[in-house]
């Protein structure tokens, strides 16, 4: 599973979550089979969701995992509709912002695992979208294709400059993107700094 939550373990500061050290497991929430267990609340051939990480195999106390049932659904729901995309969006939609059917709802982040759900959720209801665009979609889609372009020559000369000399500063670039983060004019902002210390780095490869 990965997530835009996913991306704040690479960032070595001002992150709430820690970053992944080098040859870390990259945390995430995960289901599987439980292969051997020592606690009475699980046998072998249970299904369990837990913050498992992206790993073939994991080990957490009883207490961390929650019981999976296959005949409420497949067992991947527990990463969407019946995890915590869905436990976040439906009672954010139904409690919190109760529409009513043929009204308009605007979703800031769609694109997210949340606001997703929540549109799905909104058009079952009956809800109106909204080409309501307060974050210049537009605008960043420019931005995001430009910096793929750059991303990519960027990639191409760390891949012919890259030895143990040199291992830090290709780290640093190889995580930049990982640093432009928030909408509109602060994503362009982020990016344009991003980028002019990338070129800088990358003068002295």
């Amino acid at each position: 599973m990965w997530s835009g939550r996913q991306r704040q373990r690479w960032i070595r500061d001002g992150s709430y979550a820690a970053p992944v050290p080098i040859g870390g497991t990259m945390e995430a929430g995960a289901v599987g089979e439980v292969i051997a267990s020592n606690s009475p609340h699980f046998k072998p051939g249970d299904f369990a969701f837990g913050m498992l990480g992206w790993a073939s195999h994991g080990c957490l106390p009883a207490k961390e995992l929650r019981k999976l049932d296959p005949a409420q659904g497949p067992i991947t729901a527990a990463l969407g509709v019946l995890g915590m995309p869905g436990f976040t969006g439906w009672p954010g939609l139904t409690a919190y912002g109760r529409p009513e059917a043929g009204e308009t709802l605007v979703v800031a982040a769609a694109t997210g695992p949340v606001g997703s759900m929540v549109g799905q959720l909104a058009k079952a209801k009956g809800l109106r979208g909204s080409a309501f665009n307060p974050f210049g979609y537009h605008a960043e889609a420019r931005l995001h294709r430009d910096l793929l372009d750059w991303y990519e020559a960027a990639m191409t000369k760390v891949a012919r400059a890259y030895g143990a000399d040199r291992h830090d500063t290709c780290a640093d670039i190889l995580a930049a993107p990982m640093e432009i983060r928030g909408y509109g004019p602060v994503r362009m902002e982020a990016a344009a700094k991003v980028r002019q210390e990338v070129d800088q780095q990358l003068g002295q490869l």
